[in-house]
């Protein structure tokens, strides 16, 4: 909620390096104020990224009591009919796990878009994925194989390569995807050099290694991921060195 408020907005905001685990969703992101008590009076929600975050055992596999589980979902956009939805949502380099036991039957999504989600001027890039029931799911193109390029388009538009390109999907099935796609067939769990250890790096001879549009693997990037979370794992604090020396003013 943005308190009734035409000042209030949710903008320039970034969330890299964290590891999401045993949760049954992700992020939720809404272009403004929800409900009827607050009439989406405040401003349009914008420029937020995810960048280099692993998402461990999110889904169905942790949480089976609900409905669909998504990694992510972009909320009241209304693409393209709302002359004001959400604006410039970024997903880069993030790996989204499902426990490495799917539900197939449609509770486990990428995103679902419903009939109003998606963003303007946005990109997603060089992430992992399980297809999982539908991958990309909306309410028009939905089903358990759906023309998910179709969807892309219509909520991700233009949905060409600038906004949706270089993801590796596992096991889509007969889902059509962009063709800028990385897809896989095969094993959720023997894609990454250690599964069980919680290590996604992805193994030699994946195609994903080197084929992200940086030249990078797609995916998180562990050894960024180790060294900003260590001391969260460890449970201690580590000091890094102040990037500026404090001031005090008289």
């Amino acid at each position: 909620s943005g308190g009734e408020s035409a000042a209030s907005v949710v903008r320039e905001m970034q969330f890299s390096n964290n590891i999401f685990r045993n949760v049954s969703n992700g992020f939720s992101i809404s272009q403004s104020d929800e409900g009827t008590d607050q009439g989406n009076i405040s401003q349009r929600t914008s420029d937020i990224t995810l960048r280099n975050n692993l998402f461990v055992n999110l889904g169905y596999n942790w949480d089976s009591s609900c409905c669909s589980h998504v990694m992510i979902n972009l909320l009241g956009a209304a693409v393209p009919s709302n002359p004001n939805p959400l604006r410039r949502i970024f997903l880069i380099h993030n790996t989204q796990d499902d426990g490495g036991n799917p539900q197939t039957s449609g509770g486990n999504f990428i995103t679902d878009f419903g009939s109003d989600g998606g963003a303007l001027e946005s990109m997603w890039v060089n992430n992992v994925h399980p297809h999982g029931g539908a991958g990309f799911r909306d309410n028009f193109t939905g089903g358990l194989t759906p023309d998910i390029a179709a969807t892309i388009r219509r909520f991700l538009p233009p949905g060409g390569p600038s906004v949706w390109n270089r993801n590796m999907i596992v096991n889509k099935g007969s889902a059509l995807y962009p063709a800028n796609g990385i897809y896989i067939t095969g094993s959720w769990q023997k894609q990454f050099v250690d599964y069980v250890g919680g290590d996604f790096t992805l193994v030699p001879g994946n195609p994903g290694k080197g084929a992200a549009t940086d030249g990078t693997d797609v995916g998180v990037n562990m050894a960024d991921l180790k060294a900003a979370t260590a001391g969260s794992v460890l449970g201690a604090w580590i000091n890094s060195p102040a990037t500026r020396k404090r001031r005090v003013s008289n």
